[in-house]
């Protein structure tokens, strides 16, 4: 039987898909060279071409993953068909469901990637800083939030809730659910 042969990019991005799939279903422990390779019908030696370790390729697709996060709360805050204050609900929900994955990933690395996660940490406060900043400036315009620095406000949301990422016990509780939901609305002036 031949492979099939395709664009290195779409290639290299549909291994990095096969290790987020894995990572999603039991952790980096759960990601292994052997399965991505047998996964997506290439030889081990067209991995290593793509990827010089597991770990770099872990890292790459944790990065995939948060950009992919990012870009889709990009999408509901931008979308101005929606009222603001069902997209602020809907932002929330998406918190609550999106980032138990995100947290996982915190849970299940290895002790040594504190500067792994520090950037990407910093990653999703750089995209999401300034789409936050205009959504609270937005709400704040047609009279939903009352705040006085929508800027410094919006900071503080999404390190407060990015923070969160690295207490996995906070999100599995549905009762920490309702308090961020509680304090995102008191922080606002809702």
């Amino acid at each position: 039987m031949s492979r099939t042969v395709k664009d290195p990019e779409e290639r290299k991005e549909e291994l990095l898909q096969i290790g987020i799939d894995l990572f999603l279903q039991g952790g980096d422990k759960n990601v292994s060279i052997q399965k991505v390779v047998n996964r997506a019908d290439v030889a081990t030696g067209l991995f290593y071409y793509y990827f010089k370790t597991k770990e770099e390729f872990i890292e790459q697709a944790h990065e995939r993953y948060l950009h992919d996060y990012v870009v889709d709360l990009e999408k509901i805050v931008c979308d101005k068909e929606m009222p603001v204050m069902d997209r602020l609900e809907f932002l929330l929900k998406q918190f609550n469901n999106r980032f138990y994955e995100v947290a996982k990933m915190y849970q299940s690395a290895p002790p040594d990637h504190p500067k792994h996660f520090a950037l990407l940490e910093g990653l999703i406060v750089s995209k999401l800083h300034q789409t936050i900043t205009g959504f609270v400036k937005e709400g704040c315009e047609a009279g939903f939030f009352k705040v006085a620095d929508p800027e410094l406000t919006a900071l503080f949301v999404v390190c407060g809730l990015t923070g969160i990422l690295q207490r996995i016990n906070f999100i599995e509780n549905g009762d920490a659910n309702e308090e961020i939901r509680r304090l995102v609305f008191s922080i606002l002036s809702i």
